[in-house]
């Protein structure tokens, strides 16, 4: 191995801090939108926890994020089809 034992532990610690900054950043960006932001202000949601997952990164762990996409969001079936569903209601009241 290129890396002595020591460095590949620092380097697994480093993993694990920054997957915990990151979830624990993005987790607190979610908290602040209600499930049907998710579905309507996906960009927006998106922006916000790249910024949040940068400024924390940088300032805690001298890191930061190049690229950021939000790419699954898992809300309960029965809420995503009522979104669905009042979504169709909409688009045909605007084509009738």
């Amino acid at each position: 191995s290129d890396y002595p034992l020591r460095d590949v532990y620092k380097r697994q610690e480093l993993q694990v801090l920054l997957l915990r900054t990151g979830i624990d950043g993005i987790s607190d960006v979610a908290a602040e939108y209600k499930a049907e932001d998710f579905f309507f202000k996906r960009s927006t949601i998106n922006q916000d926890m790249a910024s949040q997952l940068n400024e924390r990164l940088k300032k805690d762990l001298h890191s930061e994020v190049v690229f950021f996409q939000m790419r699954s969001i898992d809300l309960p079936d029965a809420y995503e089809l009522a979104i669905q569903d009042t979504e169709v209601v909409k688009q045909s009241i605007l084509k009738a």
